[in-house]
């Protein structure tokens, strides 16, 4: 039996011809969705560039209402990014949310969140992503410490801790935008330095301006690793990345840097 889960269309304009311009978000399409503003304000414009150079991953929430639901937040490794000086994004747990916030001084405001609409099969993790969509619009400060700590105070009393990491494109630059489809198994393949490495077996994709693919590589070996990318067998992907050029890579490492962007398509084989 399969299962095939394919993303939701998103344009793409002005993508490169191995893009796809309607590409779709896992799951299924927006619910609520909050129009963020149509330029960054001038209060979005006065926040500090470490707010948005970073991913910030939860740490730990403190203060009253903390439940089981939040423990599976934090175990989950909920993220926030901020971008554009105007929009954020939530990713780690079953669905991902989205809004408008504003940043000024210390005082922090969040829009209501619009969701994917993917049901999932852990409660926990949809009483966490509840509680997120929840409390995040009562967000009433905030603080970075230490450039790599970012500490959030809601108007409960609750204060999440949060821990960065800097985005590849502060560090690398901008991207190139590549598709490749993930076969489900790994494979016995060479490798300098690891004996009985088992590679994924990955193939090249280009789509035209329509969405519709034009070339289809040969399955290689792929010895590289794609941070936000978990394989699990038995599952076949076809994944949007952002590839990073390093120009002073190890020298037993590649040159090059693959980041998630979006999986566009998923199929489970059971």
């Amino acid at each position: 039996m399969k299962t095939v889960v394919v993303a939701t269309a998103i344009g793409l304009a002005g993508c490169a011809a191995t893009t796809a311009p309607q590409q779709k978000e896992t799951g299924a399409t927006m619910a609520n969705s909050t129009p963020a503003p149509s330029a960054p304000t001038q209060a979005a414009a006065s926040i500090p560039l470490d707010l948005q150079a970073q991913v910030w991953t939860l740490a730990k929430i403190e203060g009253p209402a903390q439940s089981q639901a939040w423990e599976q937040a934090a175990v989950a490794k909920l993220q926030l990014n901020f971008i554009d000086g105007q929009s954020v994004v939530v990713k780690g747990l079953c669905n991902t949310l989205r809004g408008s916030y504003q940043a000024q001084e210390a005082r922090l405001q969040v829009t209501p969140l619009a969701a994917t609409m993917m049901a999932c099969a852990d409660a926990g993790v949809m009483a966490a992503e509840d509680q997120v969509r929840m409390a995040l619009p009562l967000a009433q400060s905030w603080r970075v410490l230490q450039g790599h700590t970012f500490e959030i105070a809601f108007a409960d009393g609750q204060r999440w801790v949060l821990n960065g990491q800097v985005k590849p494109e502060v560090v690398y630059g901008k991207p190139e935008r590549i598709f490749l489809e993930v076969a489900p198994q790994k494979q016995a393949c060479p490798h300098p330095l690891m004996a009985d490495a088992q590679c994924l077996q990955v193939r090249s994709l280009e789509f035209n301006a329509q969405g519709l693919k034009q070339n289809v590589g040969p399955w290689e070996n792929f010895f590289d690793t794609i941070q936000g990318f978990e394989h699990r067998a038995g599952e076949r992907n076809v994944l949007r990345l952002k590839r990073f050029t390093n120009p002073n890579p190890p020298a037993d490492a590649s040159r090059y840097v693959y980041v998630l962007d979006m999986v566009v398509e998923s199929e489970v084989q059971r």
